[in-house]
């Protein structure tokens, strides 16, 4: 009893043993999430118990005034914030603090590894996330795929990637696999893929997704262009409809679409490399609306474009940026 209310009276400890034999008592930060207990069968007398923790500790406290922890045995006052806050070591998920990880050990979270020590939650290699140092500046790390350049059609790895995009609201990575036609997601700290959209496509080339979570994908070939869309809790659509398209280069079409954003008005805005321009679709539109270069026709001046592909929208600034490919530009 002396040892466990001797852990329970420090907010770092998580973990104890006591020997009877010595009657030593050692505390630990650590929980079992971060090591293992093993039995000695030189001390059978000893025992070992731990501070059991549940979100229900937190509910009063945390990021609420300090005065909510004043006396708390779960968090501290953070000076910065004034707020209750995770004591050393330990980081806030699944509305607890969890005691952060060591070296090598597999991580889901941003702050699950010990800062301390200069670890944070990189990818592995063996598909997985793990505490481990950053990497040098210049070398690159694998985050989707395999490591080796193999190339696989199952959930873990790509063939033939080309667009992709990584949304700012929740850190999933969107990725257009052209070889095996489909489109996938990558949730943050995991190395497995979902597939988003397959069935029927030929030439998937770019994605992405705005801040109510719809996901635009283009097509390159089907119906000789076509953008896919899918809002959150509704069923996937896709425009302009079958015939719209064609070689004619028209604005009620989008013939061989490559590149797709979209701004927060619901503007979307497409590259036709092959009609030599970028078109905005506002939204419920049947037509689009001619944004750079000549309809039809391709050129170097700067008021021209030859074979447009991907695009970056900033709207803070109000620039378009395009990749314009035959151009070199």
């Amino acid at each position: 009893m002396y040892c466990s209310a001797e852990c329970n009276k420090r907010i770092t400890c998580r973990t104890f043993d006591f020997d009877a034999d010595s009657l030593q008592c050692r505390l630990w930060e650590m929980d079992t999430t971060t090591g293992s207990i093993v039995a000695s069968p030189s001390k059978p007398r000893s025992s070992v118990g731990s501070v059991q923790f549940s979100p229900s500790n937190y509910v009063n406290s945390h990021n609420q005034s300090c005065n909510h922890c004043d006396q708390s045995r779960y968090e501290i006052c953070n000076v910065n914030t004034s707020t209750c806050q995770c004591p050393p070591f330990t980081y806030w998920n699944n509305g607890m603090c969890m005691t952060q990880l060591f070296q090598g050990q597999v991580c889901s979270h941003a702050f699950a590894c010990r800062t301390d020590l200069n670890l944070s939650c990189q990818p592995s290699c063996d598909f997985t996330y793990r505490c481990s140092a950053s990497p040098v500046v210049g070398i690159g790390q694998t985050v989707a795929g395999f490591c080796n350049g193999s190339t696989d059609a199952g959930t873990l790895g790509l063939m033939g990637p080309w667009g992709i995009y990584v949304s700012p609201f929740d850190g999933i990575l969107y990725v257009s696999n052209y070889d095996v036609p489909r489109f996938q997601s990558f949730s943050p700290f995991s190395r497995i893929g979902s597939t988003i959209l397959s069935n029927g496509l030929s030439a998937p080339e770019d994605i992405f997704v705005d801040s109510s979570h719809n996901i635009y994908m283009s097509e390159y070939t089907i119906n000789q262009g076509i953008l896919y869309i899918q809002r959150a809790g509704m069923n996937l659509t896709s425009f302009p409809p079958i015939g719209r398209s064609n070689v004619n280069c028209s604005l009620t079409g989008l013939y061989e679409v490559i590149g797709v954003v979209a701004d927060q008005s619901g503007n979307i805005y497409a590259s036709l490399p092959t009609c030599y321009i970028i078109v905005k679709w506002a939204p419920n539109s049947t037509t689009g609306i001619l944004v750079a270069g000549n309809l039809g026709h391709s050129g170097t001046n700067s008021n021209s474009l030859d074979w447009p592909r991907f695009m970056h929208l900033d709207e803070v600034r109000g620039a378009l940026y395009v990749a314009d490919s035959d151009n070199n530009r």
